[in-house]
């Protein structure tokens, strides 16, 4: 790194970091934290801010720092702006009061920054030997890149001349060019996948971008869209500190998550062993999408814990609502605004996006037991725009990927096979079409999933009127109560199942290395060779001789 990227890194990155949270508080009505929640708070929002705008420069193909700067700090100005029309002189009182809930105090607060700097040292390091054609290369390549030409999609001049020669009429240049072609790039079945060829592993050209020289990296690009920024500010070795950033958020995220639900102290120690785990300091170290997908699952159940605090005191029951104050109607809606927006960012950086099954089933359950609050609506709103964007950089950025990747689960049901298909290539929609045992193809399984999905809502219908006429009495709310009462008891089960699933596997470590084991699996297959085998004296000479070289080798 140079001097003035360093200079660069000082500057700019702390401000990235904390001055969108800083300005977005100011406008929108946050609860009243200590410096530490707010801290935590301020940067989080800027780390969701700041990911959420690269990714969108990236894949318009106009990413650069000095863009993404000046609208960072457009929106700081208009967030200022709003607030100050909005709340005038209170401006400066409304977030700074302490909770009445939690009062950091001064040694919590250095507690806190001592494990969070140890984290930040273990993992500032970066490994810089990377795999080009492994996922971990392919999201570095990909960052630098974006911060060297602006976008995610790459423009491959070599590729494009070669793709518009081969389509030539005169065969002395289509033949040689056909031939450059299948050499330096690898093709693939067009039946299969989207992207009839690889520019290298990794490296997408969907059908019929071969003239053009489109490029597509595979994967979801949050974390390309990172590593691109901070490229940009300070280098590709900063570049590659962005799994290490995003990893010392989640550390910090684990942390505020667990000293708001069971104490400082909790949250504290969460965040020391974390840091201190050797899985986490590798991926922390590694350019794969692990630390962001940790980040934004932890920030968004802190926001989403505090959403829940701020409804407790809305609804209750079938139906059944107190008076809940504008203050607390503001709060939830906020921070589950900031809940959905981090948990839905997620299907931005993993295609295994499984947290948002358990969202989803949540705001099921609110809307079935007639409890929706301010805070579900502000859930439901961050996390379906976030889900939004997602589908739309699915089908203008990662299509090949996301379909390619999901060629054989798209055909287990016929919906989802005929959801797919106006996505897929013509090779790959003919190849689902032609195929007479896939699902989509047999008449009665489409009625039959239509009927089914149709019965389901109508039940989840009937069911939730049933309740709302049965009220206190329902079955779902008697057992909903009961295990409100009996919380204490089955959290400590669970931690103790917990416990013991966390001791199986060195249990079982310790039974496979044990020499005893492998010698009875290897007579065990002595046996059995022994009795299937027409001549059973050579196999069991053989065996017996085998049998002694590996007692030889254990014994060593």
């Amino acid at each position: 790194m140079t001097v003035l990227q360093i200079v660069l890194t000082i500057v700019a990155l702390p401000l990235l970091l904390y001055l969108p949270g800083w300005a977005l508080a100011r406008v929108l009505p946050l609860a009243p934290a200590d410096m530490l929640e707010a801290s935590f708070e301020r940067v989080a929002i800027g780390a969701l801010w700041n990911g959420w705008l690269a990714i969108l420069l990236g894949a318009l193909g106009v990413f650069s720092l000095g863009l993404h700067l000046v609208l960072t700090l457009l929106f700081c100005a208009l967030c200022v702006f709003i607030a100050r029309r909005l709340y005038s002189n209170s401006i400066t009182t409304r977030s700074s009061a302490p909770s009445a809930v939690q009062k950091g105090t001064i040694a919590q607060q250095l507690a806190y920054a001592a494990v969070l700097l140890l984290a930040l040292l273990l993992v500032a390091r970066p490994f810089e030997v990377v795999l080009g054609v492994r996922d971990a290369g392919v999201y570095a390549n990909t960052g630098f890149a974006l911060a060297r030409h602006g976008g995610l999609i790459q423009d491959d001049a070599v590729l494009a001349g070669l793709g518009q020669d081969a389509l030539s009429a005169d065969a002395v240049v289509s033949e040689p060019a056909a031939q450059a072609l299948s050499n330096f790039t690898i093709a693939q079945p067009r039946d299969r996948y989207i992207a009839t060829r690889l520019r290298a592993a990794g490296f997408f050209v969907n059908e019929g971008d071969t003239p053009a020289g489109r490029v597509v990296p595979q994967g979801l690009h949050l974390l390309p869209a990172w590593i691109g920024l901070l490229t940009a500010i300070g280098g590709p070795y900063l570049g590659l500190f962005a799994p290490g950033l995003l990893g010392v958020l989640g550390v910090w995220s684990v942390g505020m998550l667990g000293r708001r639900l069971a104490g400082a102290w909790v949250g504290g120690l969460a965040m020391l062993f974390l840091a201190l785990n050797g899985v986490q300091i590798w991926f922390a170290r590694y350019s794969t999408a692990e630390t962001v997908a940790q980040f934004l699952i932890f920030a968004g159940l802190y926001f989403f814990c505090r959403t829940v605090l701020a409804n407790e005191n809305g609804t209750i029951g079938f139906g059944g609502r107190t008076a809940q104050s504008d203050s607390h109607v503001s709060h939830s809606g906020c921070y589950g605004l900031l809940a959905g927006i981090a948990m839905g960012q997620v299907a931005l950086a993993r295609i295994d996006f499984f947290l948002l099954g358990p969202v989803v089933l949540y705001l099921g359950y609110r809307w079935f037991t007639r409890r929706w609050a301010a805070g579900d609506w502000g859930l439901l709103f961050g996390l379906g725009a976030m889900l939004v964007h997602a589908a739309l950089h699915v089908v203008f950025v990662a299509r090949a990927y996301f379909f390619d990747t999901g060629f054989d689960r798209f055909q287990d049901y016929a919906l989802t096979a005929w959801l797919a298909l106006p996505f897929l290539s013509e090779g790959v929609r003919a190849a689902y079409l032609a195929d007479p045992e896939a699902a989509m193809n047999r008449p009665l399984r489409v009625a039959l999933e239509l009927g089914l999905a149709l019965l389901v809502f109508a039940g989840v219908v009937a069911l939730r009127w049933a309740a709302a006429r049965m009220g206190q009495r329902s079955p779902l709310l008697r057992f909903e109560n009961w295990l409100q009462a009996y919380r204490p008891r089955l959290i400590t089960l669970i931690m103790v199942a917990v416990l013991l699933l966390g001791a199986i596997p060195t249990w079982c470590a310790r039974a496979f290395l044990r020499p005893r084991y492998w010698l009875q699996c290897r007579a065990a297959l002595r046996r059995s060779s022994c009795a299937r085998r027409q001549d059973p004296a050579s196999s069991c000479k053989a065996m017996s001789r085998a049998d002694s070289t590996a007692r030889r080798y254990v014994l060593v």
